[in-house]
Parts: C-alpha cells; structure tokens; sequence
C-alpha cells in the first residue's frame, strides 16, 4: 500500500512532531525547561492555528495531540498535568492575542 502524500500529509507532519516532542523531553534535563518548551511550543501551534483557521482543523488537532504524546512519553520525570495545561494554555493563550490583534502574524 503506498503513502499519497499530498492525501495523507497531516499523519506525516504528526509523526515529525511526535519525534520532535520525544526528543525535546528527553533532552530537556529539567521539569522547568520541559514546562517552558511546551508553554513555548504551544505559543507556535497558537499561531499556527490562528493562520489556518479557515482549512482543515482536524489536521492541526491531530499533530497537536500526537506533539502532547510525545512530550509525554519523553518526560518521564515531570509531572503529565502541568505540561498539558501549559502546552494547551500557550495554544489559547497564542490564538487569542491573533485573534484580538494584539499580536500581528505577518507573511513573508
């Protein structure tokens, strides 16, 4: 069975994530780094939201939870709860400060 790409990129992006927040965790070598990298890289996904709000939200749904499991899984020495709601509150946090133009996202 091949892979189409174009068809099923949101579970390929997911995947790179899930790695990207395995290593992170594993690398962070403290629960407060691990804390302000997922504040942090909820802040991204805020954003990333906010610029995609118009597609398709199921796939930003998908790689923001398979991010969480990966931090999750890396971070055996932290605490599950704080590093959810820091993660979940940078994503509002981000996609609010957008959405009321506080902060502008510009293109390139």
């Amino acid at each position: 069975m091949a892979v189409d790409y174009l068809v099923d990129w949101p579970e390929a992006v997911a995947a790179v994530f899930f790695c990207i927040g395995l290593v992170v965790a594993l690398l962070s070598g403290t629960f407060w780094v691990l804390y302000s990298v997922a504040f942090l890289l909820g802040l991204l996904f805020g954003r990333i939201w906010y610029r995609q709000r118009s597609s398709s939200k199921i796939a930003l749904v998908i790689i923001l939870l398979l991010l969480l499991l990966g931090i999750i899984v890396g971070s055996f020495f932290a605490w599950v709860r704080p590093v959810t709601i820091l993660l979940l509150s940078g994503v509002v946090l981000a996609y609010w400060l957008h959405k009321k133009g506080i902060v502008e996202s510009v293109e390139f």
